[in-house]
């Protein structure tokens, strides 16, 4: 085979093994990141939660076995790259073309811009690279073995470059947003009080839908019950849930915001409809100002927060106690 050939076929390879094991560690460097886009792109019920670790951990097994492998292993490893970003590639121009503006987290925090022509292209584009990559010979030796006997210190040398590149990155990232979390949660100015508008602050709901908060409660009043993973006093709101729902549930909609997997909210809070589960809440918790969890705000049929932030199981049993006067009184 023509020695240029090779050289290219054994690039393609490196580059798209390392492509696949640097996507999947940014998706699992972010997991929430990830399922929250594939929640956007309506996946239903606990399949965002199993492709959450199914894909990523798919990739990097099929980047290590480029790199690793020979012969028969080797040639299945390189058609399932093709067939993964093959179907990358249908999956994004459909969802493009049916006008979907969500982020498709392909490389985790690193592709938060929404899917547009261009990830297609850019898909395609790498169906073409792993496709190049069946011209490589590698049936007698692994493609690792074939790059330090062909090209020595230099291929060995960029490959460790690449990684060391990648791993910076996702660590530089990833500070970078929990600055940025930090930041936006401490900043006072921003945070909302009783009478201000509520802002036009999208949201995702345990279907999958997108929803603003400005238009959460569809002309109800709505009480927005933040919870989250790890979160010892949480433990009681569900079963509280219920007795709240029963005395303010015919003029009040109660809805569950969350910072945690959809799995966990479905469990945690069953007698809850998937449409009155939200994710996706972190910018909203920086606009109320919320500083712990439980708390629970009150967003008036106006279009206006209707309550301070409240905190703790009694201090949102508290302000259900004031709605039930108020609903009493009127």
């Amino acid at each position: 085979m023509n020695p240029i050939v090779q050289a290219l076929a054994l690039v393609a390879v490196g580059f798209i093994a390392f492509l696949l094991v640097f996507s999947g560690a940014s998706k699992f460097a972010a997991p929430s990141t990830f399922e929250s886009s594939l929640t956007s792109l309506k996946f239903r019920g606990l399949l965002p939660s199993v492709l959450t670790w199914a894909i990523p951990t798919v990739e990097i097994l099929i980047g290590l076995a480029l790199i690793f492998t020979t012969a028969v292993p080797a040639a299945l490893a390189r058609l399932a790259a093709v067939v993964l970003f093959g179907a990358f590639t249908v999956f994004v121009g459909r969802t493009v073309r049916f006008g979907t503006t969500s982020s498709c987290g392909c490389f985790g925090n690193f592709s938060t811009e929404p899917m547009s022509s261009r990830t297609a292209w850019r898909n395609a584009v790498l169906t073409g690279v792993a496709i190049v990559s069946f011209a490589a010979d590698l049936n007698s030796s692994s493609w690792l073995e074939r790059a330090l006997s062909d090209y020595g210190q230099l291929f060995l040398g960029t490959l460790f470059s690449l990684a060391a590149v990648a791993a910076v990155m996702l660590f530089v990232e990833n500070r970078r947003l929990r600055a940025a979390s930090v930041a936006e949660a401490a900043a006072g100015p921003a945070v909302l009080a009783p009478g201000d508008a509520v802002p036009a602050m999208d949201m995702v709901t345990g279907h999958g839908d997108v929803l603003s908060l400005e238009r959460l409660s569809g002309g109800w009043a709505t009480l927005l019950v933040f919870t989250a993973m790890n979160c010892g006093s949480c433990s009681t709101v569900p079963e509280r849930m219920v007795g709240w729902k029963d005395r303010i549930g015919s003029t009040v909609a109660i809805k569950v915001a969350a910072q945690a997997r959809i799995d966990h909210v479905q469990d945690a809070f069953p007698g809850v409809n998937r449409q009155d589960m939200l994710f996706g809440v972190r910018k909203a918790i920086a606009v109320l100002g919320m500083s712990a969890a439980p708390a629970a705000v009150l967003l008036g049929s106006d279009g206006k927060v209707g309550s301070p932030v409240v905190y703790g199981v009694e201090g949102i049993d508290a302000l259900v106690r004031g709605i039930e006067e108020a609903q009493q009184a009127g």
